[in-house]
């Protein structure tokens, strides 16, 4: 049973109730309606689906075959195919996609270990069942069934297609990667157009299929390989994994859709046609299956409504039977472009509500499209097209000529792919990595390339007289897929050491796009995206919403994933200008946040509390990382803890009591960000990749006055030291020279503990110290540290340049280890263990004219 009391997840309309506030019932009303229409549109889609599946199926009483014992077996009659299968063949075929599925599954694990495409080895295994006698006798299903399964596998990617689609990153995206993304696709697709026209004496509107299908990049070989890259930060500092994955997702996407465009005109090839209607006809259907994914989409964003249960499964299960619905529908009425083209915009549609609702770039619905992916669409869809190739049927001279096309076509995009990145950063070795990262061909080409031969079999009266042209195009589709996916994976990962330059990975950080998330993406139309967007904006910068109930001047920001407090407060800053850790300044604020966390269970399931941004990093004093006052506490009994770093968090499930918790360890939290309305933009002044918490520590040690102009630091307190550095001391007690660091780290990129190169600096360091701890053996401690059998390094990488050792034969003995520090007394340093504590620190941050 459903619970009767559903969970709200409506935190982007930000209806936030306190927590036992019962819902009226006008509210229970809309809920128990909401879930009875969305289960009627799922049933009726399955009928509709089911029916269109089994059209050719029938149950048939009045032909039997006859066991050898003389009892009739009963039989399918399939219309389709004309004939009959017995029960024994129905379990026969029933076993032989299942042993299908489990060797298509192990043979892609096995060609992944000697890092192929896991695709190669299920395709090799639908090939071998197929050609190889033991197999192939045993095997047995019949094609409507290898028809419908594929059509699911490719309804799977026109969904991930749709649900994909990263509308920021596309807004980001410049020039080239359009350019990239249409003119070598375009340029493959007539090419080989021309060249099966001349070599295969084909039509050249079925030479124009068979460009397209041959056109497309495959995500599957790319992606994993841009991701590869970015991880040893090949070509990152010029965003070229992310410039290729993006485009191919493009590129795919675009293939699809002109696919789908000229398959309708392929009718008028067909006998007794009329050319003037199928004309009229093919743009009429892919403005019917935009409308119809469009009205789609929109009903996605009301049913099932976001407050119910199991809301990913309602979604998911609404999506997958309307599309199944919608695919198998259009093919049964002879409207076939309508059916992937609704669906791609459907997907996307509902996609842009979803995103926006649940504040992820990775939607839970598209990562449970994966898994089926994963683990069934992609070993049946590449197994059965493999299975479909006899290479009895195929002689020397037709895989010769498949080859020499598929060469043409490859030989044109990649000229055309170096042509278009042309008056872009990239240098002439990069574009020509670009070109090479456009060569995999593999699941757009298995999704595709049996299209036609599949309308041969449930469509003869039309199609049958188009068989050797659809047997071409799957023949040179799986030569391209055998080719081109191993070969493409080997190129990309040999040459990018020799054609890319190592860059810093934050540096790809600045095009929006996420390569992890790429993996299970592609892409629709730039035109869908931006008409959509204009529905969904807010006054609060992107993925914020704003507070209601006397907080209606503020942002707020929900965490997806889990981080220690450095790192979230890094990400709020990051997220956008003057965001920080979220701020508690009154009780009902307060009361606000632990109703949102409450009713937004989903965000933080697995955790009771969230880190907030009240803290003692910097002194015994507690501070708001964004500077405001502390105005009120809601600190539990034996709180706040201070004999350590300690940093606030919310215990949400205990009436929004607030406790502390390390701050410098590694314990990940969600957390909340915070920003004023009239605060919030795209940063301007802090780039996404600089680390800058702005306040300044309240507890700080006398520092010596300097006569360099204080403005030239970057944050506040500082005193600037030969133009180069600025220094300012702290007390916090009973932390190490790794804790010391780590907070130094926190304040601006390039922060550390000090460097000495010279008497006077260490004198300033002495001046500059808060209190003498030499008694106690504590002393200042320095950014030089060593380890057993290596030299003494700086962490700002400094050359070591200047040294004062008490004792340097020990300092550089090969078997010592430890951590610098300054004796104040004797003004020598001292070595010890880098765990000793200390209770005063200096931090070294770069000046402005660094």
């Amino acid at each position: 049973m459903i619970e009767e009391e559903e969970e709200s997840r409506s935190f982007a309309n930000c209806q936030v109730n306190p927590p036992k506030t019962a819902k009226t019932w006008q509210e229970r009303l809309w809920l128990q309606g909401n879930k009875v229409i969305v289960f009627f549109f799922i049933s009726a889609s399955t009928i509709a689906a089911v029916l269109s599946i089994i059209r050719g199926i029938t149950l048939s009483t009045e032909t039997l075959h006859t066991h050898e014992s003389g009892d009739p077996l009963p039989t399918l009659t399939v219309g389709t195919e004309g004939g009959t299968f017995t029960v024994f063949e129905l379990h026969q075929a029933i076993f032989s996609l299942v042993i299908l599925l489990i060797f298509a599954i192990a043979a892609g694990y096995v060609v992944e270990i000697v890092k192929f495409p896991a695709l190669l080895g299920m395709l090799i295994i639908g090939i071998v069942f197929r050609n190889c006698g033991p197999f192939d006798r045993k095997m047995g299903f019949p094609d409507s069934v290898s028809t419908v399964i594929r059509s699911l596998a490719f309804l799977v990617i026109l969904l991930r297609a749709g649900l994909g689609l990263d509308s920021k990153a596309l807004i980001k995206l410049k020039g080239a990667c359009v350019r990239l993304a249409f003119l070598p696709c375009s340029a493959e697709a007539i090419t080989v157009a021309v060249a099966a026209w001349l070599i295969f004496e084909m039509k050249f509107i079925f030479g124009l299929l068979l460009g397209f299908v041959l056109a497309a990049v495959s995500p599957a070989v790319v992606v994993p390989q841009m991701i590869d890259l970015q991880s040893q930060k090949l070509g990152t500092n010029k965003g070229i994994p992310t410039l290729v994955t993006a485009a191919a997702s493009i590129d795919d996407v675009y293939s699809i859709t002109w696919f789908t465009l000229i398959l309708g005109f392929v009718d008028t090839e067909a006998p007794n046609t009329s050319f003037v209607f199928t004309i009229i006809k093919a743009p009429l259907e892919v403005l019917g299956g935009i409308i119809l994914g469009s009205v789609l989409g929109l009903v996605l964003w009301i049913f099932p409504d976001p407050q119910l249960t199991h809301l990913g499964f309602r979604r998911l299960s609404f999506l997958i039977s309307a599309s199944c619905a919608i695919l198998f529908s259009s093919n049964f009425f002879g409207v076939e472009t309508i059916g992937p083209i609704a669906i791609l915009v459907a997907g996307f549609v509902a996609g842009l509500r979803w995103r926006k609702l649940s504040r992820t770039e990775s939607l839970a619905e598209d990562e449970s499209l994966k898994i089926i992916w994963n683990y069934f669409a992609q070993p049946f869809l590449f197994s059965l097209i493999g299975f479909q190739l006899n290479l009895s049927q195929i002689d020397n001279k037709g895989i010769l000529q498949a080859i020499a096309v598929l060469v043409l076509g490859l030989v044109v995009r990649c000229i055309v792919a170096v042509i278009a990145v042309f008056g872009t950063h990239l240098n002439f070795k990069e574009r020509v990595f670009t070109s090479i990262a456009w060569l995999p061909k593999a699941t757009v080409q298995a999704a595709l390339a049996p299209v036609l031969l599949d309308l041969t079999r449930s469509h003869p009266d039309k199609f049958l007289d188009f068989q050797p042209e659809a047997i071409t195009i799957l023949t040179v589709a799986i030569v391209a897929i055998l080719v081109t996916a191993p070969l493409g994976a080997v190129l990309i990962r040999f040459s990018a050491p020799i054609l890319l330059k190592k860059g810093k990975l934050g540096e790809e950080e600045d095009s929006g796009v996420d390569l992890k998330a790429e993996t299970s993406k592609m892409k629709f139309s730039v035109v869908f995206f931006v008409f959509y967007l204009t529905l969904v904006k807010s006054q609060c910068p992107d993925e914020y919403v704003q507070g209601l109930l006397g907080e209606e001047n503020n942002c707020y920001y929900l965490s997806v994933n889990p981080y220690d407090f450095v790192t979230a407060e890094r990400f709020c800053i990051n997220s956008t200008q003057g965001a920080h850790l979220v701020s508690i300044l009154s009780v009902g604020e307060n009361a606000i946040l632990t109703s949102i966390a409450i009713t937004q269970n989903g965000f933080f399931e697995g955790y009771d509390s969230f880190w907030i941004g009240i803290n003692n990093i910097f002194g015994s004093n507690f501070t708001w990382t964004s500077h405001e006052p502390i105005s009120y506490t809601n600190w539990d009994s034996g709180e706040p803890v201070t004999n350590r770093a300690s940093c606030g968090i919310l215990k949400y499930k205990n009436n929004g009591i607030w406790n502390t918790d390390n701050c410098l360890s590694s314990i990940a939290r969600p957390f909340m960000c915070k920003v004023a309305i009239n605060q919030g933009g795209n940063p301007t002044t802090v780039p996404p990749t600089t680390k800058v918490i702005t306040q300044a520590p309240p507890t700080q040690a006398s520092t010596i006055p300097d006569p360099t102009t204080p403005s030239l630091c970057p944050l506040p307190g500082y005193n600037i030291w030969n133009s180069t550095y600025c220094y300012k001391s702290y007390s916090t007690a009973n932390l190490t020279n790794t804790d010391y660091e780590a907070i130094c780290d926190t304040l601006v990129s390039g922060g550390h503990l000090p460097s000495v190169h010279g008497i006077s600096e260490e004198l300033m360091l002495i001046s500059l110290s808060a209190n003498n701890n030499n008694a106690n053996g504590k002393g200042i401690p320095l950014g030089l540290t060593k380890e057993i059998g290596e030299p003494w390094t700086w962490s700002d990488g400094s050359p070591l340049d200047f040294t004062k050792f008490s004792d340097n034969t020990t300092a550089f003995a090969s078997s010592t280890s430890g951590c610098a520090r300054i004796n104040k007394t004797s003004q020598a340093w001292d070595i010890v263990d880098c765990n000793t504590v200390a209770e005063n620190y200096i931090c070294q941050i770069p000046s402005l004219n660094f």
